[in-house]
């Protein structure tokens, strides 16, 4: 149009003519289709633009599920390779998931065995549940961990015998307490090697005492800082009495 301005317009025309055929005319009208044109062309730079974040979102989408995988996958290998018994439970103490090393204490081949159940399902001895289930609920209900309990494993058919068991709380996000991680570690050599060793203190203890002679250490100022034997008790002393004395 003169001013300069672009308009469309949709136009249609139908010849007439008489009863014998002859052409006597022509008929038609025209319709300003501007607005429909704008619409059109409004949405399709809108579909292509939606279609060009949709593509954007789906490659970082895609990047972002790739990176989570593998991160899993990093999760999933620690977890099987460190020398510790994991395992994490919800509110309820309902075994989520844990470890490999967990699920063969409790003779599973596989952590798909445990998840679901309950201390209730795999520890036979019922004290022994009554114990894991209260300690449970204690870090839930206070929301403060437990952390390296030296707990006895009073089974015969156990290889572990000792463990040290740490119970920490997990929490989501916006901070509520979700769930507990747990993990223990089989400390069953380092307590045999303690036990052994007191029991070798004592047999030497014993002998000391009743050596016919008086053991003794002294510090660099010549107080006494160890002594013992038979003999103290011929000359009516003690070891508490001399010990801290000069000789």
């Amino acid at each position: 149009i003169p001013s300069g301005q672009v308009r469309y317009i949709h136009e249609i025309g139908r010849p007439y003519t008489d009863e014998t055929g002859k052409f006597l005319g022509a008929y038609g009208a025209v319709q300003d289709i501007t607005l429909l044109r704008e619409a059109e062309e409004l949405l399709r730079t809108t579909n292509e633009e939606l279609e060009k974040r949709v593509a954007e979102r789906t490659t970082e989408l895609s990047i972002a599920n790739e990176t989570l995988q593998e991160r899993e996958t990093f999760l999933r290998l620690l977890l099987e390779h460190i020398p510790l018994y994991l395992y994490w439970k919800d509110k309820n103490s309902v075994y989520l998931g844990c470890n490999t090393n967990y699920a063969k204490a409790h003779y599973k081949e596989t952590p798909e065995e445990i998840i679901g159940k309950t201390d209730y399902d795999l520890v036979p001895n019922k004290q022994r549940t009554e114990i894991y289930h209260g300690l449970d609920q204690q870090v839930v209900q206070t929301n403060q961990p437990i952390l390296h309990e030296l707990q006895k494993i009073d089974s015969p058919t156990a290889a572990v015998k000792w463990i040290d068991s740490s119970k920490i709380p997990m929490h989501n996000a916006q901070g509520d307490i979700i769930g507990i991680l747990g993990y223990f570690e089989d400390v069953t050599e380092q307590m045999t090697a303690l036990q052994a060793l007191v029991q070798r203190e004592e047999v030497l203890r014993t002998v000391i005492h009743n050596a016919p002679v008086i053991l003794f250490s002294v510090d660099k100022n010549e107080m006494f800082t160890f002594v013992d034997g038979a003999v103290l008790e011929g000359i009516h002393r003690t070891s508490a009495e001399l010990l801290g004395t000069s000789i």
